[in-house]
């Protein structure tokens, strides 16, 4: 399984709420467990969505992270073999 950030039609990120900076998942590519690291601008509630090559969302955690460097961690042990946006 290989991540790819997810961007809207024009190449820019896609945002539908808190922003983030320096957003990265390993290992990549993955068999399973995946880290999450991002650094965040406020104390709020994020929201990670995995999606597959189709835009099907696949996957939606929702966690409370605050301003600065912020991990989480994903099972995707069971999803297909493919490419997934994140």
């Amino acid at each position: 399984m290989v991540l790819r950030p997810f961007c809207d039609r024009t190449g820019e990120a896609a945002s539908a709420g808190p922003s983030i900076d320096q957003l990265t998942a390993y290992p990549n590519p993955t068999t399973g467990k995946v880290i999450v690291d991002f650094l965040g601008k406020q104390d709020v509630r994020y929201s990670i969505r995995l999606f597959d090559m189709i835009g099907k969302q696949v996957l939606n955690r929702e966690i409370v992270a605050g301003e600065d460097m912020n991990t989480t961690s994903l099972d995707l042990s069971m999803f297909p073999k493919g490419v997934y946006l994140v």
